[in-house]
Parts: structure tokens; sequence; C-alpha cells
């Protein structure tokens, strides 16, 4: 939320690796969340570090809420953005899919 304006959205699992965000693919242990499915719009950025700001804030929610201190997150190559905000974010490169 930027100024009570929604900006964009993302999604968290607590129990389950879901690759189509519908079925479990594979368990997670009590402190592991699996994420994906972000979306930020470019009509309502308020600045160019928006994206950073939005994934930062979204990853310390899910921790938080899910009182987890590991997440695991797929995306693709072509997602470079993505990628780069990931690592940026402190995500490093680790094949956790079975």
């Amino acid at each position: 939320m930027y100024k009570d304006q929604a900006l964009g959205w993302h999604w968290t699992n607590g129990t389950c690796v879901a690759k189509d965000w519908i079925n479990c693919h594979q368990s997670l242990n009590k402190n592991e969340i699996y994420g994906g499915g972000a979306f930020l719009s470019r009509k309502y950025k308020p600045s160019a570090a928006s994206s950073y700001y939005f994934y930062r804030q979204g990853l310390e929610y899910s921790f938080n809420y899910h009182q987890a201190d590991t997440m695991y997150l797929y995306s693709d190559d072509w997602n470079r953005a993505s990628v780069q905000l990931c690592y940026r974010s402190g995500f490093t490169r680790y094949n956790f899919l079975k």
C-alpha cells in the first residue's frame, strides 16, 4: 500500500510448494514458506525504487505472518526484473524443487 493505494500483490504458502498456485508439489518444514505470483502495477509507481520496496516489504510481511525464517521462490529466467529484485532482496540461487 502507498497512500492508501494498492500498488501490487503477492502470495505465499506456508505448507507446501504449489507450482500452479493450487496443487501441492512438495511439503515444507514448519519454518519455511514458498512465495510467488508477485505483481506490481507501473500505473501507480510512486518512484523508481518502488519495485524494490514492494519486494522487500512483502518479504518481511510474509516472514512475520508465517513466523518463518526461510522462503523459497521460483522465478523463470525470462523474468529478469524479478530475478534481479530477488537477489537485491537477499535471495540466493538454490535448487529446492524435487
